[in-house]
């Protein structure tokens, strides 16, 4: 997954320590409004976001619900639901911690 392409090996196990789900199409991800406790790579398959009109389709190597890492508590802004059968991997905000502006590291 090229976000996770300049981390070390430790860190990586420390990433996918989250969990790997097998998601069938159609299942909600995330829902607008509930509270973002982390973010979602998608590793096979894909997926809708939708917020509005807008229908945003994204595949193996986007993520979303970053916004979950940056701001505590906030709510999520799209609901995001499987457009076929998927598998994503689960990043909770605890195993990042933000250094600077464009620096994140990940926590061990």
């Amino acid at each position: 997954v090229p976000l996770f392409a300049g981390l070390s090996e430790e860190s990586l196990a420390l990433v996918a320590a989250g969990g790997v789900t097998d998601v069938p199409a159609g299942q909600v991800l995330a829902q607008a409004g509930d509270v973002g406790e982390g973010m979602f790579v998608v590793l096979d398959g894909a997926v809708v976001v939708e917020r509005g009109d807008l229908h945003l389709d994204i595949g193996p190597g986007d993520f979303f619900g970053d916004l979950a890492l940056l701001v505590p508590d906030s709510p999520r802004i799209a609901r995001v639901r499987a457009k076929s059968d998927a598998q994503v991997l689960a990043v909770p905000r605890g195993t990042f911690v933000l250094r600077g502006y464009h620096r994140v590291e990940v926590c061990a």
